[in-house]
């Protein structure tokens, strides 16, 4: 070989190794990137799970109290009524004023609980709607809010308006 194909074969050479380099580095960036998601990903599942851990007697106790407490669904054709009854108890002394109900007639089967529902309109003030809110969700009660839409009065800007489905959780079967 003559001095021009070994400059010529040097140069393409250089170029062959310069993509290869180029290629490798690339791949190798792009690796750590994924291994670094991946990591990430591990650290926060190993967190999660060291917590699920350190908290398991509370949560076992938790369990515990649930199925001690919660109810089973005896009668499913009138659980309805009864938990109507008892959102109208709990209006009556918050004073929310309650429209007609709406009753769905079947329970919902679900992996931790069965649910019976109830949807009805009410109206009253901002303060009254909180306390009504919360003594609904009493812990003991397991009473849920499913689906709340709430709106001002057109008539009486103090007062509010709202529509609600209002659940019951029994134990499951």
């Amino acid at each position: 070989m003559n001095a021009r194909e070994k400059t010529l074969a040097a140069a393409v050479g250089g170029v062959v190794a310069l993509i290869l380099n180029y290629s490798a580095i690339e791949f190798f960036l792009k690796n750590e990137k994924q291994l670094r998601g991946e990591l990430t990903q591990k650290q926060a599942a190993l967190e999660i799970n060291s917590a699920v851990l350190t908290e398991k007697p509370k949560w076992e106790e938790r369990g515990r109290w649930i199925s001690e407490h919660q109810v089973k669904l005896t009668k499913e054709n009138s659980a309805g009524v009864s938990l109507f009854a008892e959102v109208q108890a709990v209006a009556a002394k918050t004073k929310v004023t309650l429209g007609p109900p709406s009753f769905d007639s079947k329970s919902e089967k679900r992996a931790y609980c069965a649910a019976v529902f109830v949807t009805f309109d009410a109206t009253c003030t901002w303060s009254a709607l909180c306390d009504f809110m919360r003594e609904i969700q009493g812990s003991e009660q397991f009473l849920v809010f499913e689906k709340v839409t709430l709106k001002v009065d057109s008539s009486d800007k103090t007062l509010m308006q709202g529509t609600f489905r209002v659940s019951k959780w029994f134990a499951p079967k």
